[in-house]
């Protein structure tokens, strides 16, 4: 946990261990020392793309508990949707923001994308084609998050053939 050496305490490990502390006097001194863990920088998964402020290749119906479960960091961050803390029921949705906590601090915050959820109500739906459909036509902008899931082949720009993925999604002739 800590060594001693010449009166200065260094930590060495996480954990928790009992300092006593013998005056010349014989009075002594006990506290309780905790070493913690040091909080990363970032969020990194094995599961998901966690790439420019953003964690992409989420799977639709993947729910915030099984999201926390793919991030190596997960007993660091919390998800929210705006600034209510996500329960771990809820369905993961494109514009929620994972943040990496120290204490109260917020270190660094990304923000989800679920591809084909356009709207950020962590389904594929008509409300989506639609989206894609006026963000095409140029009648209504998707941005950030939105247009990045919006983007459902990939290719990093919005063009009729996520339009055409999204409705052959909702028609059940293919998955995102």
């Amino acid at each position: 946990i800590f060594t001693v050496k010449d009166g200065v305490i260094t930590a060495v490990a996480p954990g928790t261990a009992t300092l006593t502390v013998t005056a010349r006097e014989g009075v002594q001194a006990t506290c309780t020392v905790r070493v913690k863990s040091p909080v990363p920088d970032g969020v990194s998964s094995q599961t998901f793309t966690v790439k420019n402020g953003y964690i992409r290749k989420i799977p639709l119906g993947t729910t915030v508990s099984h999201l926390l479960e793919g991030l190596n960091e997960k007993s660091y961050c919390k998800v929210y949707i705006g600034e209510k803390e996500a329960d771990g029921k809820t369905l993961a949705a494109t514009g929620m923001v994972v943040k990496l906590l120290d204490g109260d601090t917020v270190k660094a915050s990304y923000t989800l994308v679920v591809t084909g959820d356009a709207d950020g109500d962590g389904e594929v739906t008509v409300n989506d084609y639609v989206a894609i459909k006026g963000h095409i036509l140029k009648k209504a902008a998707l941005s950030g998050a939105f247009a990045e899931a919006a983007d459902a082949d990939g290719d990093g720009g919005i063009t009729v053939n996520d339009y055409v993925e999204v409705k052959a999604h909702i028609l059940k002739k293919n998955s995102i």
